[in-house]
This record gives structure tokens, sequence and C-alpha cells, in this order.
């Protein structure tokens, strides 16, 4: 063997022993912080965490009810930031009476070349209010006509006009005015 063929065998061993040697540091990544579920108001900011470890580096990506997250990594303009940690912030809650694109379940994929790791869900609920509470308002209930008081007893016959204690009137059947 001449010595350009010995320094090139050399060089093939030495690289693959460099190279075994790195391979046995590397690690496939793994979930160290799990997001948690949130209650979020519609228009306000929100993170989910996430973090993982492994080497070389994962990288992260999130899936909404099992379909992938677009970030401000794929689109400029997203609401969606992918953060350096791997956490998914939101820049505002999108939330509205037919497309509620936020609101759903979450999990983030952390991946390299030795695999990958999956995080528990996590879910996104957006708080709405329904009404006012009457303190706040100058409005008040008004009584529904189709709500049936209890009765102590009936002595008049069904379809009647009957009194309560208090005298006013009620009807014993199913017709209101």
């Amino acid at each position: 063997m001449g010595p350009l063929a010995f320094i090139l065998v050399a060089g093939l061993l030495y690289f693959q022993v460099d190279g075994s040697r790195l391979r046995q540091e590397d690690s496939p990544p793994r979930i160290v912080e799990h997001p948690s579920d949130l209650i979020v108001s519609k228009g306000e900011p929100a993170t989910l965490n996430c973090k993982a470890e492994g080497r070389p580096s994962p990288t992260v990506e999130w899936y909404k009810d099992g379909e992938r997250v677009e970030t401000d990594k794929d689109d400029p303009r997203s609401h969606r930031m992918l953060l350096p940690s791997g956490s998914l912030f939101f820049l505002r809650i999108v939330h509205g009476r037919r497309s509620k694109p936020d609101e759903g379940s979450y999990v983030c994929v952390a991946r390299n070349y030795l695999g990958e790791a999956v995080s528990r869900n996590a879910s996104l609920e957006v708080a709405w209010r329904c009404c006012a509470p009457l303190e706040d308002t100058d409005m008040q209930a008004a009584p529904d006509p189709k709500i049936s008081l209890p009765l102590k007893s009936l002595t008049e016959a069904p379809g009647a006009t009957n009194s309560l204690d208090s005298g006013e009137g009620y009807r014993t059947d199913s017709s209101f005015n």
C-alpha cells in the first residue's frame, strides 16, 4: 500500500470513528415542557408553551386538531408566532360566530434526525360573555309568559281562570295571551 492510499484509508477510518463518536452524543427529541389548557378572551394575546431538548436541537411544529398550524415562519402576516423556545404565541385570539380558527386541541411536535416527540394535548378555548349583569344596565328582566308556577291545588276545571293567594289570575291550560 502506497503512502497516498494509506493516508486515504486512515482519513476514512478517522471520519468513521469521529462520526460514530458524535452520533453517540446525539439524542432524540424529548418534550421537557408540555403545553397547558387555556381559556382566553377574544382579541387577547395567549401563549401555548412547549420546550424540547435533543441533539441536534429539534425543530418544533404545532398542530391544531390534527392539522399543521401556520405561523409567522410560513406567512409573515400570521397572528401566530413560533417562538425560539418552541412555544406558540398568539398576538390576539381570533374568534367569530362562523369562524373559530384558534379554538381547538393543540400539540407540539419536536423532530431531529433521530426521531420525534409529541407533547400532551392542550385545549385552547375562547371565553365569551353572554350578558351584562343586570346591575350594570338600566334594563330589567321581563317575566316570561311561558314560565309555569308551582300550584298548591287546582279546584277549577282546566282552562278556567283561577287566582293565586296574591289575587293575580292564571290559567290552567297552555293558552297564553
